[in-house]
């Protein structure tokens, strides 16, 4: 059965538990493609970096020159997620676009790309290494989630253990990207951004009451506007 990312991943995680020569976990996509061998220097640096939590790899687009930059992220803030869904398609101010710069790390800071490792909030889920001990304590991944806001709630989770994540620029991977996603129908997907981020805002992003509201608000206009775009394209023949 097609239990989603979250659940997908702990049926795996079950069969690392009981087996004592495992020691790392890598949580890896099945639209990635291995430039050079990564896992040593992944384990390299999860032994030698302060409190590591999570370290992953920078990744590439699959022509090897563009940057996935999703795999060095800062968290957004409740009141930038509610405006995300309330502008999806039309971003009148461009405040998107400003605070994508803010949270792809190596967007708006591309010298990072020269450091031994980067801290950030989060990395991509196409590829995360962290200790089999770790993910045992935290009893794996949230099953609430079927698809996206894993690595928010990993963000939240291990911060609150006082862990550190990492990105690792010297070592890299092709994420092909979106592979798995492009096969279901667009209003499938969007469900289950809006369902995923709506169990972050509630449980895990800290967000007050009145935020949370917003998001719903905002969350509600979300289905309608993806409707509208797909008949504009069908109808219009884009």
């Amino acid at each position: 059965t097609n239990d989603g990312y979250a659940q997908g991943n702990n049926k795996g995680l079950l069969l690392t538990y009981d087996d004592p020569t495992i020691t790392y976990t890598l949580i890896l996509n099945n639209d990635t493609l291995f430039v050079e061998d990564i896992v040593p220097g992944l384990v390299e640096a999860y032994e030698t970096l302060p409190s590591p939590a999570l370290v992953g790899p920078l990744l590439l687009k699959k022509d090897r020159a563009g940057i996935d930059y999703n795999c060095a992220r800062m968290a957004a803030t409740p009141l930038q997620t509610v405006y995300n869904f309330l502008c999806f398609y039309i971003d009148p101010f461009g405040l998107r676009k400003k605070w994508r710069k803010q949270q792809c790390l190596l967007i708006g800071h591309p010298e990072l790309l020269d450091a031994k490792a980067v801290r950030c909030d989060m990395l991509s889920g196409a590829c995360i290494l962290l200790s089999k001990q770790l993910f045992r304590q935290m009893d794996g991944f949230d099953p609430h989630t079927f698809l996206y806001n894993e690595e928010n709630i990993l963000y939240k989770r291990t911060q609150a253990m006082g862990l550190n994540t990492y990105i690792i620029p010297r070592l890299s991977l092709i994420h092909v990207g979106a592979s798995s996603t492009n096969k279901s129908p667009g209003l499938f997907i969007m469900r289950c951004g809006r369902e995923s981020t709506r169990y972050y805002i509630n449980h895990y992003s800290g967000a007050t009451s009145l935020e949370r509201l917003l998001f719903a608000f905002a969350a509600a206009l979300l289905m309608p506007q993806v409707r509208l775009q797909k008949w504009l394209f069908k109808t219009l023949h884009i």
